[in-house]
């Protein structure tokens, strides 16, 4: 009977992860900017979010200081507010919850002069955590 017990425990705990990975909501990054990236350019990334029921999202700002300059950066959801603490972003609704696909915040950089031809720009979001 203990078996059979640890068994069905076992089985409910691998339900709940499950549940817990499903209710994780994806997420994408996506870069804008003019096709020719030089030196004063400002080049915009956009954390997009694709769940149901999320009030709040947490997600950290990864770019190169050498070649970006921080500038700003907008919330795209209405009702919702964005703190910025150093790199880190935390977003959140009250009765306007993400429900299909759509963009929660844009930063904007300006390429710094001195860029080398081919150099490569790096921005991205990571850390992100979704919550209801």
């Amino acid at each position: 009977m203990k078996r059979i017990s640890k068994i069905f425990i076992t089985l409910i705990l691998c339900l709940v992860m499950l549940w817990a990975q499903m209710a994780l909501a994806a997420h994408s990054a996506s870069v804008s900017g003019n096709s020719s990236i030089q030196a004063g350019s400002d080049v915009t990334l956009t954390l997009n979010i694709n769940g149901s029921n999320i009030m709040g999202v947490e997600a950290t700002l990864n770019y190169d200081s050498a070649v970006l300059e921080y500038r700003s950066y907008s919330g795209k959801l209405s009702g919702w507010d964005v703190v910025l603490n150093g790199t880190k972003f935390v977003m959140y609704g009250v009765g306007n919850p993400i429900n299909s696909s759509t963009s929660v915040v844009s930063v904007t950089f300006r390429v710094k002069s001195g860029l080398s031809a081919g150099a490569a720009l790096s921005a991205s979001f990571s850390n992100i955590v979704v919550s209801d």
